[in-house]
């Protein structure tokens, strides 16, 4: 049973049969924390905590929150540095990345337990993608929803415009919810 589990990524928080996960993506971390962060990429801690919850005979629904200015990574200091061309051009970092994704996705639509997406925020590129793999998203009415590989510059102040397709499973969601036209 989970009462409270932490990851360098995530938070668990339960309450009776409702497990929350919070990302953890404001909080200071401990020098350990921020060294284990850099061991699992956070699509891949997302997986196993939700592999643990799914184990859990106590759990029976799981919120996932989400939100937050740009959630998902994005924003203008983190396009105009260095460090994003080291981190796309790191093939073991971008192994990591995307083989996290995949199992992370492959674990949201095999778990039996109901995921509710809790959106308090925008939420672009790979955190859209999360949202669109739960079973129920419930979001504030203010919040904006998008990509930004296909953001054309529309997603200011997201970064440069890119035009490629969606990225971080967006290729397998958005036919899903977008129409067909």
């Amino acid at each position: 049973m989970i009462d409270r589990m932490q990851s360098p990524h995530f938070r668990i928080e339960r309450a009776g049969q409702l497990a929350t996960i919070w990302a953890r993506s404001g909080e200071k971390l401990s020098p350990e924390e921020a060294e284990a962060a850099k061991k699992v990429t956070s699509a891949l801690a997302l997986a196993n905590l939700l592999d643990a919850l799914r184990a859990d005979d106590g759990v029976r629904v799981i919120v996932l929150h989400r939100g937050g200015a740009n959630h998902g990574g994005n924003s203008t200091k983190h396009y105009n540095s260095s460090t994003w061309q080291d981190h796309h051009n790191d093939p073991e970092h971008i192994w990591k990345t995307f083989s996290g994704i995949v199992r992370m996705h492959e674990v949201m639509a095999a778990i039996e337990k109901p995921i509710i997406i809790q959106v308090d925020g925008n939420i672009i590129g790979g955190g859209c993608w999360i949202a669109f793999s739960g079973d129920f998203i419930v979001a504030r009415e203010d919040a904006v929803f998008g990509d930004h590989h296909l953001a054309m510059g529309a997603f200011d102040p997201i970064g440069p415009p890119f035009g490629l397709v969606p990225g971080d499973g967006g290729t397998a969601l958005a036919p899903l919810f977008f129409s067909p036209m």
